[in-house]
């Protein structure tokens, strides 16, 4: 069975790689564990030494504030 992360290296997606991410999930289509199951997946095409870089949407009344905002630093 083919996974997303089988996917992604099939389109070039290599280990070591710095990617820039802005997907749909509704585009992607089913995914098991949802937009988590996506984040696994590009963790996983890009391992270790690989840097993920993703668009972050805001609503206007919410801006980011670096100093407030969550985030999850492994």
């Amino acid at each position: 069975m083919t996974t997303l992360a089988d996917e992604l290296r099939a389109v070039g997606l290599a280990p070591g790689a710095t990617v820039m991410v802005h997907a749909s999930l509704r585009r992607l289509g089913p995914v098991p564990g949802r937009a988590a199951g996506v984040l696994d997946a590009l963790r996983d095409a890009v391992g270790p030494a690989g840097t993920l870089v993703m668009v972050l949407g805001a609503d206007a009344d919410d801006p980011f504030d670096a100093l407030q905002t969550p985030v999850d630093i492994e």
